[in-house]
Protein backbone atom coordinates (compact mmCIF):
# COMPACT_ATOMS: atom_id res chain seq x y z
CA UNK A 1 0.00 0.00 0.00
CA UNK A 2 2.96 2.44 0.64
CA UNK A 3 4.45 1.83 -2.81
CA UNK A 4 0.73 2.31 -4.17
CA UNK A 5 0.80 6.13 -2.03
CA UNK A 6 4.22 6.81 -3.33
CA UNK A 7 3.75 6.12 -6.92
CA UNK A 8 0.73 8.42 -6.83
CA UNK A 9 3.06 11.24 -4.79
CA UNK A 10 5.86 11.02 -7.76
CA UNK A 11 3.19 10.98 -10.41
CA UNK A 12 1.41 14.70 -8.63
CA UNK A 13 4.69 16.13 -8.54
CA UNK A 14 5.42 15.36 -11.74
CA UNK A 15 2.29 16.53 -13.50
CA UNK A 16 3.04 19.96 -11.02
CA UNK A 17 6.29 20.64 -12.63
CA UNK A 18 5.02 20.64 -15.98
CA UNK A 19 2.01 23.10 -15.56
CA UNK A 20 3.27 27.35 -15.50
CA UNK A 21 1.38 30.21 -13.99
CA UNK A 22 2.25 33.09 -15.82
CA UNK A 23 1.63 36.41 -13.83
CA UNK A 24 -0.44 38.80 -16.38
CA UNK A 25 -0.02 41.88 -14.29
CA UNK A 26 2.24 43.44 -17.12
CA UNK A 27 0.03 41.63 -20.59
CA UNK A 28 -2.15 43.86 -22.28
CA UNK A 29 -5.40 42.47 -20.56
CA UNK A 30 -3.68 43.01 -17.08
CA UNK A 31 -3.02 46.52 -18.38
CA UNK A 32 -6.52 47.21 -19.45
CA UNK A 33 -8.39 46.28 -16.08
CA UNK A 34 -5.58 48.59 -13.90
CA UNK A 35 -6.58 51.52 -16.50
CA UNK A 36 -10.07 50.60 -15.96
CA UNK A 37 -9.61 50.45 -12.11
CA UNK A 38 -7.97 53.75 -12.01
CA UNK A 39 -10.59 55.53 -14.05
CA UNK A 40 -12.93 53.98 -11.93
CA UNK A 41 -11.79 55.88 -8.88
CA UNK A 42 -10.55 59.03 -10.86
CA UNK A 43 -6.83 58.28 -9.89
CA UNK A 44 -5.16 60.68 -12.48
CA UNK A 45 -1.52 59.89 -11.67
CA UNK A 46 -2.46 56.09 -11.60
CA UNK A 47 -4.43 55.85 -14.81
CA UNK A 48 -1.67 58.41 -16.69
CA UNK A 49 0.52 54.88 -16.47
CA UNK A 50 -1.60 52.81 -18.78
CA UNK A 51 -2.72 55.19 -21.26
CA UNK A 52 -1.14 57.52 -24.21
CA UNK A 53 -3.35 60.56 -23.88
CA UNK A 54 -2.81 62.54 -27.04
CA UNK A 55 -2.95 58.80 -29.25
CA UNK A 56 -6.51 58.11 -27.65
CA UNK A 57 -7.98 61.66 -27.64
CA UNK A 58 -6.60 63.34 -30.96
CA UNK A 59 -9.06 62.69 -33.02
CA UNK A 60 -11.39 64.31 -30.79
CA UNK A 61 -9.82 67.75 -30.41
CA UNK A 62 -11.29 70.43 -32.28
CA UNK A 63 -11.99 73.73 -31.95
CA UNK A 64 -14.24 73.80 -28.50
CA UNK A 65 -11.47 71.46 -26.82
CA UNK A 66 -8.41 72.77 -25.94
CA UNK A 67 -6.09 69.71 -25.47
CA UNK A 68 -6.33 66.14 -25.53
CA UNK A 69 -5.25 65.86 -21.39
CA UNK A 70 -8.31 68.17 -20.90
CA UNK A 71 -10.62 65.41 -22.66
CA UNK A 72 -8.88 63.04 -20.90
CA UNK A 73 -9.47 64.84 -17.57
CA UNK A 74 -13.30 64.84 -18.44
CA UNK A 75 -14.27 61.71 -19.79
CA UNK A 76 -11.93 60.28 -16.44
CA UNK A 77 -14.12 62.72 -14.21
CA UNK A 78 -17.62 61.73 -15.44
CA UNK A 79 -16.59 58.22 -15.31
CA UNK A 80 -15.57 58.53 -12.00
CA UNK A 81 -18.61 60.25 -10.70
CA UNK A 82 -21.15 57.83 -12.84
CA UNK A 83 -19.37 54.93 -10.73
CA UNK A 84 -20.27 56.73 -7.77
CA UNK A 85 -24.13 57.68 -8.93
CA UNK A 86 -26.35 54.56 -7.11
CA UNK A 87 -28.56 55.00 -10.29
CA UNK A 88 -25.98 53.24 -12.32
CA UNK A 89 -23.91 50.40 -11.60
CA UNK A 90 -20.52 49.74 -12.63
CA UNK A 91 -18.83 47.83 -15.78
CA UNK A 92 -20.32 44.29 -14.83
CA UNK A 93 -17.13 42.32 -16.24
CA UNK A 94 -19.41 38.94 -16.10
CA UNK A 95 -22.03 40.32 -19.09
CA UNK A 96 -18.85 40.53 -21.39
CA UNK A 97 -16.43 38.01 -23.22
CA UNK A 98 -12.83 39.29 -23.17
CA UNK A 99 -10.56 38.44 -26.05
CA UNK A 100 -6.55 39.30 -26.38
CA UNK A 101 -4.78 39.21 -29.53
CA UNK A 102 -1.04 39.99 -29.73
CA UNK A 103 1.13 40.58 -32.69
CA UNK A 104 4.69 41.72 -32.77
CA UNK A 105 4.45 44.63 -30.10
CA UNK A 106 1.00 45.41 -30.81
CA UNK A 107 -2.10 44.17 -29.14
CA UNK A 108 -5.98 44.23 -28.79
CA UNK A 109 -8.08 43.41 -25.52
CA UNK A 110 -11.83 42.91 -26.24
CA UNK A 111 -15.03 42.68 -24.47
CA UNK A 112 -17.66 41.68 -26.44
CA UNK A 113 -21.47 41.53 -24.53
CA UNK A 114 -22.82 38.16 -24.16
CA UNK A 115 -26.02 40.38 -24.40
CA UNK A 116 -27.39 40.91 -28.01
CA UNK A 117 -29.72 43.88 -26.48
CA UNK A 118 -26.61 45.98 -24.42
CA UNK A 119 -26.55 49.40 -25.55
CA UNK A 120 -22.19 48.47 -25.56
CA UNK A 121 -22.12 45.37 -27.70
CA UNK A 122 -18.12 45.94 -27.83
CA UNK A 123 -15.22 47.89 -26.37
CA UNK A 124 -11.74 47.70 -28.03
CA UNK A 125 -8.41 49.01 -26.68
CA UNK A 126 -5.83 48.81 -29.02
CA UNK A 127 -2.04 48.90 -27.13
CA UNK A 128 1.14 49.43 -27.77
CA UNK A 129 4.74 47.40 -26.30
CA UNK A 130 6.42 50.91 -25.24
CA UNK A 131 9.77 49.68 -23.84
CA UNK A 132 9.38 45.54 -24.51
CA UNK A 133 7.98 45.56 -21.04
CA UNK A 134 5.17 47.64 -20.71
CA UNK A 135 2.17 47.72 -22.68
CA UNK A 136 0.53 51.38 -23.07
CA UNK A 137 -3.29 51.86 -24.16
CA UNK A 138 -2.68 53.81 -27.82
CA UNK A 139 -7.11 53.58 -28.58
CA UNK A 140 -10.35 53.04 -27.39
CA UNK A 141 -13.27 52.45 -29.83
CA UNK A 142 -17.01 51.41 -28.18
CA UNK A 143 -19.00 49.80 -30.58
CA UNK A 144 -23.03 50.55 -29.75
CA UNK A 145 -26.33 48.68 -30.60
CA UNK A 146 -26.99 49.18 -33.94
CA UNK A 147 -30.90 50.76 -33.69
CA UNK A 148 -32.85 49.24 -36.46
Amino acid sequence: MKSINLIWAVLFLFSCDNKKIECIDASPFGNVLKYISAQNIGDTIEAKKYIDISKVYRRFIDSSNSSANELWKNDLLFFSQIGKDKKFTNFKYFDYHFFQSVKSNKAKVTFVALKKDAKIQQIEYSLALLDEKRWIIVGIEFKKLEKK
